[in-house]
């Protein structure tokens, strides 16, 4: 993801975490699990479960971003491969593994959903020609007005997937865990 997405992404992310999910406050470690320009959040429902959602911007040239969830029974940022193998199951098999990692789109389907901000939002990247005009579209400065603009809507949607989604997952599992 380009910086200046980058910037105004992690900036309008944290203004909605923090105007809509308060309960989830950012987490300042150091963890060889937490990749550059990700942004972690943490609700600790008792010590030490930590239930967390990852906002995880695209580590190549795209522009776009994703969103992961879980936890760890350990008291720390799960130290677990990112996302784990193992999907969410119906019978919440994953409840107990000690640390836990999804991609947020994996409590609605199987597909992995990116949230693309800018031009590129609109483009079929399999169409030759939409990958084209991506092309030309990654060479083009941005001002941080058009970069906040352009993750005004892909934020926006993805806390209302947080909300719909991963709260009522992470507050079930806090329930299998006594902690609710």
């Amino acid at each position: 993801m380009r910086k200046e997405y980058g910037k105004a992404l992690r900036d309008a992310f944290d203004r909605q975490m923090k105007a809509k999910l308060p309960a989830f406050r950012p987490l300042k470690t150091e963890s060889m699990y937490i990749f550059p320009g990700e942004q972690v959040y943490y609700r600790m429902p008792r010590e030490p479960i930590n239930c967390i959602i990852i906002l995880v911007p695209s580590r190549t040239d795209t522009d776009e971003f994703t969103i992961e969830i879980g936890w760890s029974k350990l008291g720390r940022f799960p130290e677990c491969m990112r996302p784990c193998l193992e999907p969410p199951t119906s019978a919440r098999a994953e409840f107990e593994q000690p640390e836990y990692i999804c991609r947020l789109s994996h409590l609605w389907g199987r597909e992995d959903v990116w949230w693309r901000v800018g031009s590129a939002a609109k483009l079929d990247l399999l169409n030759p020609e939409d990958q084209v005009k991506a092309l030309m579209a990654r060479v083009r400065s941005v001002s941080p007005e058009e970069a906040k603009a352009a993750v005004r809507g892909p934020v926006d949607e993805a806390i209302s997937q947080i909300t719909a989604y991963a709260v009522p997952y992470l507050d079930e599992f806090a329930r299998s865990q006594g902690a609710v």
